[in-house]
């Protein structure tokens, strides 16, 4: 071997280790959190949910039986959530997705949905799974979005909620009891 190709083999070898070291090893958390807050009042915030995730060295190119545009890494999440509220409150979080700088997905949103509910406190892995996003975007990985409904089911809390569901749809009182019943019977939320 030459001495041109062994110093292009260690140059490759080196750039590779970097890439491999960063891929690995690029664990963040979102910051502040996005706020729980009722529908029917989004200005009282309650409670956070915040985030934290890690790129693997796991890498695919195909997908669905296709070949994707780029490679793509996976990337495992957790998110956590706290409130603040004295009562239980409904908790139902979907579609996590990691976004740039600039709020754009970096991905598709994760399929994992979670409903539950959740007490005063902080309660860690209330949902978490994996995400794919092109190798070239784990850099780019700013913070991340959730959907979310959170109501609190205090006796004034229902009240509200359901005052603010019938707004217009007077006659849609038994589904939204129904609702409300629903979610009062939803499971504890517990670590994923």
């Amino acid at each position: 071997m030459s001495a041109a190709s062994g110093r292009r083999a260690a140059v490759l070898g080196l750039g590779l280790a970097i890439a491999l070291a960063v891929l690995a090893g690029c664990t963040r958390d979102g910051g502040e959190g996005v706020p729980l807050a009722a529908p029917f009042d989004e200005v009282r915030v309650f409670g956070t949910v915040t985030a934290a995730w890690q790129a693997t060295d796991e890498e695919r190119a195909f997908a669905g039986g296709v070949r994707l545009a780029a490679p793509e890494v996976r990337v495992r999440y957790r998110l956590d959530v706290e409130t603040e509220l004295e009562d239980k409150a409904f908790i139902r979080l979907s579609g996590f997705t990691l976004v740039d700088e600039d709020g754009h997905a970096l991905g598709d949103p994760a399929p994992e949905t979670v409903a539950c509910t959740l007490g005063s406190g902080r309660l860690e892995r209330v949902l978490a799974g994996d995400v794919w996003i092109p190798e070239s975007a784990v850099a780019r990985i700013n913070g991340f979005r959730v959907e979310r409904l959170a109501v609190p089911l205090s006796e004034r809390g229902r009240g509200l909620y359901h005052a603010w569901r019938l707004e217009g749809r007077p006659d849609a009182a038994p589904a939204v009891d129904a609702e409300i019943a629903g979610y009062a019977a939803a499971p504890p939320c517990t670590p994923r």
